[in-house]
């Protein structure tokens, strides 16, 4: 059971990788970005904190990620993980047929699920409020869909 919850959402999560990399060339850089630095250049690259994804597949691979995190930390159990996974699997699959106002119903429904799974006490505040926070990005990514 615990293997087969780990196979689902690390599968999740290899699949929105492969989604991310769409766009970017051997480089890892996007295509089209900014061109590498000049040979000779010694500056160290700045650190930059995360930026909120920008696209719906990327805000979906965002989510699948920090539930594949709470699993191996061990925030959730595999039973959670394999439930947050059929909710995930709900809004990709609204997305992966181009239909935006499936993957908005699918959004709403799974913040409801988050929310009714802390009043439960099943799902750690801190956990669902992240995962309602890329919710809402995705939700403002897709409202004119």
């Amino acid at each position: 059971m615990v293997a087969a919850a780990v196979a689902a959402v690390l599968g999740l999560v290899l699949i929105g990788g492969a989604a991310l990399m769409v766009g970017r060339d051997r480089s890892g850089t996007a295509a089209g970005g900014p061109s590498a630095p000049a040979a000779g250049h010694t500056d160290a690259p700045s650190p930059t904190l995360p930026s909120a994804p920008d696209t719906a597949a990327a805000t979906i691979s965002a989510i699948e990620a920090r539930v594949a995190e709470a699993l191996t930390t061990g925030v959730i159990d595999s039973g959670m993980a394999e439930d947050l996974a059929d909710d995930i699997r709900d809004v990709r699959a609204g997305l992966d047929r181009d239909r935006i106002k499936d993957v908005r119903k699918s959004a709403e429904r799974m913040r409801e699920r988050l929310n009714e799974r802390v009043a439960d006490g099943e799902l750690e505040p801190a956990l669902a409020a992240r995962l309602d926070n890329l919710l809402q990005i995705l939700l403002r990514l897709t409202e004119n869909g």
